[in-house]
């Protein structure tokens, strides 16, 4: 059988730490946070549901975390199927203290 991934398990967040969520339109999902260690990598998986059918998308942006603790990133998600209304998306943001989650309405 195929290998499945990993499953992410949402973390508190320590104090401080953030992340929102807004949908640009065309499958476009924005995910940006404060409160991240300073030059630390992050592992973003979006992951959605629909009719029987998953899609699961993982990004490890290259330039990580900003100085300040801050960062933002944009990801096209196309649905899991061909979706005629807007599709619900979980959002791990997986960093050194555990895993931030959201999610995100895509249209």
């Amino acid at each position: 059988p195929p290998a499945s991934p990993t499953p992410v398990i949402c973390t508190d967040d320590p104090p401080g730490l953030t992340i929102e969520t807004h949908a640009g339109g065309f499958g476009l999902a924005g995910v940006s946070g404060q409160g991240f260690q300073p030059e630390e990598s992050l592992r973003l998986i979006f992951t959605a549901h629909s009719e029987g059918y998953t899609s699961r998308y993982e990004s490890s942006p290259a330039q990580g975390v900003a100085a300040d603790g801050a960062f933002s990133w944009s990801q096209t998600l196309l649905p899991p199927t061909d979706a005629s209304s807007p599709v619900l998306w979980d959002v791990y943001v997986v960093h050194s203290r555990g895993v931030a989650c959201a999610t995100v309405k895509v249209y």
